[in-house]
């Protein structure tokens, strides 16, 4: 079998969505613990949680990419692909990108899905 770009680019796509995906996690639960006071106490009830879904996806998605940056474990290549995609729509929704108005929202999911076709289409490169 012919080894291709195909997995080794959604690996590492993968990769860089759950580095991201875990530093803007810690951000927010950092950014919640600490910093939301007085009349804005509601947030922490958004935010930690949201939090929490972020960091663990940032970890799936990052051991997904290792899997798939090495050829193995194809199924959990797979669903660290997956997982990417709900913590990139969740990064999308932050207050700092107005969902909707800004076309970074759209091209970063569209990078999740790139990394879900990229790691079905080498499927057969897997061991």
């Amino acid at each position: 079998m012919n080894k291709t770009w195909m997995p080794i680019a959604a690996g590492v796509m993968d990769i860089i969505i759950g580095i991201a995906s875990i530093a803007s996690g810690l951000f927010f639960i950092i950014l919640a613990i600490f910093f939301i006071v007085g009349e804005m106490q509601y947030l922490r009830i958004i935010y930690i949680p949201g939090a929490i879904f972020v960091v663990i996806a940032g970890i799936l998605t990052l051991n997904g990419g290792m899997y798939a940056f090495q050829r193995k474990k194809w199924r959990s290549a797979l669903t660290g692909a997956i997982v990417a995609c709900p913590a990139l729509a969740l990064l999308a929704l932050i207050p700092f990108i107005e969902y909707g108005d800004n076309p970074a929202s759209f091209l970063i999911l569209l990078w999740g899905v790139a990394a879900i076709v990229l790691t079905v289409l080498s499927r057969k490169e897997f061991n």
